[in-house]
């Protein structure tokens, strides 16, 4: 299974990956630290199957960066990690078809 961390505090990145990797040692983790990485790394020849992804990048706020990722790979499970606790937005990103959303 391969990963792709989208996310910009790197102690938040390096945490998740390490965590991932220990609960399974055949994970592979991508890391991108904003939205412009992400996208180049979605449209490459990599097949990522589960994007991390943080609402708050230097390049995208809010419901933004979640989104174009979803336009871009329609079959990529996008699981949200966040500080923002509203019950809106969460709605909001599962009417996209977001499969989860995790407060940090």
């Amino acid at each position: 299974m391969q990963v792709l961390i989208v996310e910009d505090n790197d102690t938040v990145a390096l945490g998740l990956s390490r965590a991932l990797t220990v609960l399974d040692r055949s994970i592979s983790v991508h890391a991108a630290a904003d939205l412009k990485s992400a996208r180049a790394l979605l449209e490459s020849d990599q097949h990522i199957d589960v994007a991390l992804v943080d609402l708050g990048l230097p390049d995208a706020r809010g419901i933004e960066a979640p989104t174009e990722l979803r336009a871009i790979r329609d079959d990529l499970v996008i699981v949200v990690i966040t500080g923002n606790t509203s019950s809106e937005t969460a709605l909001r990103l599962i009417r996209l078809g977001i499969q989860d959303y995790i407060v940090k």
